[in-house]
C-alpha cells in the first residue's frame, strides 16, 4: 500500500541523515528512496485507474455515450463494430433509426434472423458466443433518441438493462444525443452508470484536419470555400454532402456551392434523384422532397419543439406526397429514413 511505501521512504530518509557523507549506504538508501517514490506514483496511478469510470464500465458491462449532433458517436460505434468483426469477435450493432414501437427484444430477434425467439434465447446465444471466443459479445445500441425515440426507451430501458445483467459475457453500450439523454435515460440509471461524452473535433485545427482526411479518403477535391465555414467542419453535414457528390459521381464540389442553404439544397436534390431512381417515378420527386423537409421544419416551429414524433412526420409526408404511393417501402416515412433524411 501507499502508506507502507511512505513508511519505508521516511525510514530511509531518517537513517540516511545519520550516515556520513561518503558512506556507501547513503547512496544505496538514496536509490531505495527514489525507487520507493516511483513505486508510490505507480500505485497511485493504478489506484486511480481501478476507481475510474472506465473500470466501472468494465465491471458493470454497461456504459452510455452522449454528445451533440454530428460529434461522431455513430462513427465511433461503427468503427468499433468493424474492429471487433475484423478480429472475429462477436458484436451486434443496432441502429435505432431502423426500429419501431414494437417491443425491443422481438425487434432484436428480427435483426438476428431469429424471429419469434424469446429474449432469454437471444441473450443466451450472444452470451455463449462471447464465452466461446474468450471475450464478451459487444452489443452496441446507437442513437436511442432516433427511431421510436427517447420516450420509447424511457419506458423500456430499465427492463432491457435488467435482462442484460444476467449474462456475464455480454457488454452493452448505448449512445444518445445529449439533449435527449435525460429523457431517454432515467436519473436512477444514469447516476449509477458510467457516461462518456463524445465532443468530436473541438479546435479549428482538429476540424480542418478531419475534413481534409475525410475528403481525401473519398477521393473528393477540397472545396475552395474557406475551411472554417461551419458546413465543412461538422462531421455529419460533411458526410451528407460527400454522399450526395458520390451519388452524382462527382469528385469535386460544383462551382458556387457555398453556404449552408445551397449545400443543403444540393444534398436534398441528390436524395430526390436517388429516390426517383429507386421508385421509378414518372413524377420528379426532388421538389416534393424539399417541400416535405420545409413542411417538417415549419411544423416544428409551429409546435415550438425541436423534434416531431414519427407519426406526426408520417402525416406531414402523406400530405405532401398526396396520392403518390411509394414502391420501395411501406410508407414515405420509411423512404426518407432509408435514404438518410
Amino acid at each position: 500500500t501507499i502508506s507502507a511505501v511512505d513508511k519505508v521512504s521516511d525510514w530511509c530518509w531518517d537513517y540516511e541523515r545519520e550516515l556520513k557523507e561518503r558512506d556507501i549506504e547513503k547512496s544505496q538508501l538514496a536509490t531505495i528512496r527514489r525507487d520507493a517514490s516511483l513505486l508510490r506514483d505507480a500505485t497511485q496511478t493504478f489506484r486511480a485507474l481501478c476507481s475510474s469510470k472506465y473500470m466501472e464500465a468494465e465491471r458493470s458491462r454497461l456504459a452510455f455515450v452522449n454528445g451533440v449532433a454530428g460529434s461522431g458517436k455513430s462513427h465511433l460505434f461503427g468503427q468499433e463494430a468493424s474492429h471487433f468483426a475484423n478480429e472475429a469477435k462477436p458484436v451486434v450493432l443496432v441502429l435505432c433509426q431502423r426500429l419501431n414501437d414494437e417491443e425491443p427484444w422481438s425487434q432484436l430477434a428480427k435483426l438476428l434472423q431469429l424471429v419469434g425467439k424469446p429474449a432469454d434465447v437471444l441473450l443466451g446465444a450472444l452470451d455463449a458466443a462471447g464465452e466461446a471466443t474468450g471475450t464478451r459479445t459487444l452489443l452496441l445500441i446507437d442513437a436511442i433518441n432516433e427511431g421510436p425515440g427517447s420516450r420509447f426507451w424511457q419506458s423500456h430501458i430499465l427492463s432491457v438493462i435488467g435482462k442484460l445483467r444476467g449474462y456475464r459475457y455480454i457488454a452493452c453500450v448505448m449512445s444518445c444525443r445529449s439533449e435527449y439523454f435525460p429523457v431517454a435515460v432515467p436519473p436512477s440509471l444514469s447516476s449509477k452508470t458510467p457516461v462518456f461524452e463524445v465532443r468530436g473535433f473541438e479546435t479549428a485545427e482538429e476540424q480542418i484536419n478531419a475534413a481534409r482526411v475525410f475528403l481525401d479518403r473519398r477521393g473528393i477535391s477540397r472545396p475552395s470555400t474557406p475551411w472554417l465555414a461551419p458546413e465543412f467542419i461538422n462531421p455529419l453535414f460533411l458526410r451528407s454532402v460527400c454522399i450526395a457528390l458520390e451519388r452524382d459521381k462527382k469528385s469535386e464540389f460544383p462551382a458556387g456551392l457555398s453556404g449552408t442553404r445551397k449545400i443543403l439544397s444540393y444534398y436534398l436534390d441528390s436524395i430526390g434523384r436517388n429516390i426517383d431512381a429507386i421508385e421509378g417515378s414518372f413524377v420528379p420527386l426532388s421538389s416534393v422532397v424539399k417541400k416535405s423537409v420545409v413542411a417538417i421544419a415549419n411544423k416544428m416551429v409551429t409546435e415550438r419543439e425541436d423534434f416531431l414524433t414519427l407519426s406526426e412526420v408520417g402525416r406531414v409526408l402523406d400530405r405532401q406526397f398526396q396520392s403518390l404511393r411509394p414502391k420501395s417501402e411501406p410508407s414515405w416515412l420509411q423512404v426518407f429514413l432509408s435514404n438518410g433524411i
